[in-house]
C-alpha cells in the first residue's frame, strides 16, 4: 500500500511538473505573441510615418517646382487684368504710385522693326516686380496682346503674379522686351544682351548703389529704374485674389495696379505718338506732366 502511495505521489509530482512546464510554455508563448504584435504594430506605425513624410516631401517638392517653373496663365485671370473698364481706371489717375518714369536726355533708342520698344527687366523672386507685372500687362493690353504668359508666386512675400520668361507680345504700335534676369533663388535665369545690360546698368534708382528690379526703359525716352508700387497690400495674395479686386476702385490693390498701369500707358503713348487713341486718352496722357528729368523725380 505504501509503495502504491509513493508511486501515485511520483506520478502526481510528474504531472504537476508537466502542468507547470505547459503553463510556463503558455505564458512564454503569450509573451512572445505580445512582443511580435508590438513589433508588427511598431513596424506598421513606422511605415505609416515614413509614408506620410514621403507624401509631405512630394507635395512640397511639387509645390516648389510649380512655383519655380510656373504654370500657364489662367485665361479668366488674364481676362480680368486686360479688360478693366475706363470708368474704373481713369478716375484713379496715378493712384498711390511711389515713383513715376523719368525723362532722359540722349537716351539710346531701342527701336526694332520700325517700332519703339519697352524694355522690362525683372526677377521672379522679386515682390516689387510681382506687383508691377500686373500693371505692365494691364497697360500693354491696350496696345497689343500677350501669349505664353505663366503664373508664378514670388519667393519673397509670396505674391501671385506672372513671368515674362516665355511670353511673346504682338502689337502694331510697339515691341515689348521682357526679361526675367533672375529666378526664385536669385540665380541668373535669362541672360541680358549687351544693350539690355548697358541700359540696366546706366540708370540707378534713388537710394540704390547699382541696377535694381524692376527696371523699364521706354525706348530711350523715359526710364523707370525703381519700383512704382508698394507690395505691402499684396503680400500673400494669390493671383485669383488680386484679379478679383481689380474692378473695385475702393481697394488698395485696384488703386495700385490701375494707377501704375495709367502711368505706364502715359509713357508708352509718348513713344507711340499717342497711338492708338483708344489707349491714349486725355486722362492718361495728362500724367506725362508728372515725369521729371532722370535723377530728380521723387514720385
Amino acid at each position: 500500500m505504501g509503495r502504491e502511495t509513493n508511486k501515485q505521489r511520483r506520478q502526481a509530482q510528474a504531472q504537476s511538473v508537466r502542468e507547470k512546464a505547459a503553463a510556463a510554455r503558455a505564458v512564454q508563448q503569450r509573451s512572445d505573441q505580445r512582443r511580435r504584435a508590438v513589433v508588427i504594430l511598431s513596424s506598421v506605425v513606422a511605415l505609416a510615418v515614413v509614408g506620410v513624410l514621403i507624401a509631405v516631401i512630394a507635395i512640397n517638392s511639387s509645390g516648389s517646382k510649380d512655383t519655380s517653373k510656373g504654370t500657364a496663365a489662367s485665361q479668366s485671370i488674364l481676362d480680368q487684368v486686360t479688360s478693366i473698364p475706363r470708368t474704373v481706371s481713369d478716375p484713379i489717375g496715378a493712384g498711390p504710385v511711389v515713383s513715376t518714369p523719368e525723362s532722359v536726355t540722349g537716351g539710346t533708342p531701342l527701336d526694332a522693326n520700325g517700332k519703339p520698344t519697352l524694355l522690362f527687366i525683372g526677377a521672379e523672386f522679386c515682390p516689387f516686380c510681382a506687383v508691377e507685372r500686373w500693371s505692365v500687362i494691364d497697360a500693354l493690353s491696350k496696345f497689343g496682346t500677350f501669349s505664353g504668359l505663366q503664373q508664378i508666386v514670388s519667393s519673397e512675400d509670396k505674391i501671385g503674379t506672372f513671368s515674362f520668361k516665355n511670353a511673346t507680345y504682338t502689337s502694331k504700335y510697339l515691341n515689348f522686351d521682357g526679361k526675367e534676369q533672375a529666378d526664385q533663388n536669385r540665380k541668373e535665369l535669362q541672360k541680358l544682351t549687351s544693350v539690355e545690360l548697358a541700359q540696366w546698368s546706366k540708370y540707378v534708382g534713388p537710394g540704390q548703389s547699382g541696377p535694381g528690379y524692376p527696371f523699364m526703359d521706354f525706348n530711350g525716352t523715359y526710364v523707370s529704374p525703381g519700383t512704382m508700387l508698394d507690395p505691402t497690400p499684396f503680400k500673400g495674395k494669390t493671383a485669383t485674389e488680386i484679379a478679383a479686386a481689380l474692378n473695385d476702385p475702393t481697394t488698395k490693390i485696384s488703386q495700385s495696379i490701375n494707377g501704375a498701369a495709367n502711368v505706364i500707358t502715359a509713357a508708352v503713348c509718348k513713344i507711340t505718338n499717342n497711338k492708338p487713341a483708344s489707349a491714349c486718352t486725355p486722362a492718361v496722357t495728362s500724367l506725362q506732366a508728372r515725369f521729371a528729368p532722370y535723377g530728380s523725380s521723387s514720385g
